[in-house]
């Protein structure tokens, strides 16, 4: 039987409209890593786990090397500042 594939999952909802570098963030799930991490609608994800995030696909390609219950560093911008949160992944 084919082997499911689980993924991590920060639980941010993308803003499909952003073209730019890394993934701007529309909302997060409520109780997700993410809003436990003060991740804001707006603030545009740039790194996680030490790999860059530089759009959608890259940002899907690093979560499916983690595993949920992994803690990692996520870096984000918020205007002008970049902030760094610890975040515990959940399963997707």
């Amino acid at each position: 039987k084919p082997r499911e594939k689980r993924t991590a999952s920060l639980g941010t909802v993308p803003d499909f409209s952003y073209q730019g570098e890394g993934v701007r963030i529309d909302n997060t799930l409520p109780g997700s890593p993410a809003q436990q991490a003060g991740l804001q609608s707006g603030d545009i994800l740039i790194q996680l786990a030490g790999q860059p995030v530089n759009d959608l696909a890259s940002y899907a390609a690093i979560l499916r090397t983690l595993k949920a219950g992994e803690k990692v560093e996520l870096q984000f911008r918020r205007d002008d500042t970049v902030m760094v949160a610890k975040v515990m992944l959940v399963e997707r």
